[in-house]
């Protein structure tokens, strides 16, 4: 499998209804009296994600997109810590490809996951209807009255959901924007991770040689058994 997911081939797997998610395992301690490191996750469906970045051809978008890459949090092992926690928000950063003569500046944009209040016998819960980025978060829970005074408990993983948050450049105020306080721009030079077009976004740093760039996550793809593409962040 490929590890240059380019545009074009996002493009047709999604016509063929064959794009998957992209997950990426969160280390999580759940307090400072527990040593044990546990597990949690979060999702990037690439079919929602896909729909919010392809290019509008009825409205002209001039604004197409060559690159996408995966910052922030997520990318946990920048931070100064054995484990982590589930991020606040998913960060990516898609580079386009455009005449920067004509100016354009591209909003950032928010996805928030929809919700829905349910009764249930304790009040409402609050219900996921759909999101771009789903959570899988290990939470303690009690049995009964007694393991909680005793503190006897057990972990499950709690389904959630976070924002997607998309922030735009084009190639050259990606670069432009490197120590004059594009701290955005910085941190996806850094140690972002392209996860869509890998070999342009190689192409367009090459010659950075401020900030270093120094990744420690990386990404693979594979192509499951029902012929869906799937990524994971290691």
């Amino acid at each position: 499998m490929t590890n240059d997911i380019t545009p074009k081939l996002m493009q047709d797997y999604s016509e063929s209804n064959k794009l998957g998610f992209i997950k990426s395992k969160i280390p999580i301690q759940p307090n400072e009296d527990e040593p044990d490191i546990l597990m949690g996750s979060v999702e990037l469906d690439l079919s929602k994600l896909y729909d919010i970045i392809k290019p509008n051809h009825k409205k002209g978008d001039e604004a197409s997109i060559i690159s996408v890459c995966v910052f922030g949090s997520v990318l946990y092992k920048h931070f100064d810590s054995p484990y982590s926690e589930i991020p606040h928000d998913l960060d990516l950063m898609c580079i386009l490809a455009y005449s920067d003569d004509k100016n354009i500046v591209i909003p950032e944009r928010v996805v928030k996951p929809k919700t829905r209040k349910e009764a249930s016998g304790y009040g409402y819960n609050e219900v996921i209807e759909s999101s771009v980025v789903y959570t899988t978060t290990p939470t303690k829970v009690y049995s009964t009255f007694l393991d909680y005074f005793f503190g006897t408990s057990k972990y499950e993983s709690v389904d959630g959901a976070i924002p997607l948050h998309v922030s735009y450049r084009s190639v050259n105020q990606l670069i432009n924007g490197l120590g004059r306080g594009d701290t955005l721009s910085e941190s996806v030079v850094a140690y972002g991770i392209p996860i869509i077009g890998q070999k342009r976004f190689a192409e367009i740093i090459k010659d950075i040689k401020s900030p270093e760039r120094k990744p420690l996550h990386s990404v693979a793809w594979k192509v499951d058994l029902e012929g869906r593409l799937q990524g994971e962040i290691l």
